[in-house]
């Protein structure tokens, strides 16, 4: 069989196994980027109505390429929201802003700057003590007998807590905030029913409330932490970050708060690959 016939062979395969959704996948996606970053690098899935990219060089040309690859759409809820969960979002204040992972230039680098000049290499070394005293809690609580649950009580909160001391937040939220990305999650990303889709909406609606309220509540009162900086910080033309232009305070509670609800996964993503890689998980650490 000629080179060309088996990569048509794997686009096929691959086109029509591709669900982001199955169990199989969401256990463990390794062998299906594998078979499609031989077989199919780049290829549509008309379920998703989305093209999906397998090749980090690819991928990052994608990335890289903005006059020819916008990220506008990148937060698009994949199911469309149904009108009694939109009706419920519009009521509770939830406006779905742009934030870096959806700006193209230069918009882009406008909020990179804002978050750059809060986001200082100061603050970021000031973070060492803390991060070891926490790591040494967790050893202490949840290290026993020489055995853990890598991703259940380290992976889960260990990011995120230091994602929360960063912005300032109590680390009793914590529940709360998983939960408010769990909705969000399910929003934008899930493939909800209108009940499920109902019921996210108003968890995601109370939740925008709770982030905006503290925005406010630190533009009013700053604080020594990022969204306090982030607040005050200001732009090479002067605006700023609770004032610019027609942005108001839901912008930046969206912005900041999704570090605390987001970005805390990648790396609890990176400790679940490698246990399971290495079938680490509940091993015995000793």
């Amino acid at each position: 069989m000629r080179a060309a016939e088996i990569s048509t062979l794997g686009s096929c395969k691959i086109t029509d196994r591709f669900d982001p959704f199955s169990a199989d996948y969401l256990a463990d996606p390794y062998p299906t980027f594998a078979v499609a970053r031989d077989a199919a690098p780049a290829f549509y899935s008309a379920d998703l109505d989305h093209w999906v990219v397998t090749r980090y060089a690819d991928v990052r040309h994608v990335l890289r390429t903005t006059a020819e690859f916008s990220a506008i759409n990148a937060l698009d809820p994949l199911t469309k929201v149904c009108p009694h969960a939109g009706a419920i979002l519009k009521e509770g204040g939830y406006a779905a802003t742009p934030a870096l992972t959806n700006l193209d230039p230069p918009g882009h680098a406008r909020q990179r700057r804002l978050a750059s000049a809060a986001f200082t290499p100061k603050r970021v070394a000031a973070l060492e003590p803390f991060i070891r005293n926490l790591a040494q809690r967790f050893c202490d609580e949840r290290l026993r007998d020489g055995h853990a649950d890598m991703i259940g009580e380290f992976a889960w909160a260990f990011p995120a807590l230091v994602l929360f001391h960063v912005l300032g937040m109590p680390e009793a939220d914590l529940v709360r905030v998983k939960e408010g990305a769990h909705y969000r999650g399910v929003v934008l990303f899930g493939r909800a029913s209108e009940d499920e889709q109902v019921a996210a909406a108003r968890e995601l609606a109370s939740f925008w409330q709770y982030a905006a309220a503290m925005v406010e509540a630190r533009t009013k009162n700053p604080g020594d932490d990022f969204v306090s900086a982030l607040v005050q910080a200001r732009d090479v033309d002067g605006d700023n970050g609770a004032a610019g232009a027609a942005r108001g305070d839901e912008h930046h509670a969206d912005n900041a708060v999704r570090r605390a609800r987001n970005d805390h996964e990648p790396a609890g993503q990176q400790l679940s690959s490698a246990a399971r890689r290495s079938n680490f998980l509940g091993s015995d650490l000793s």
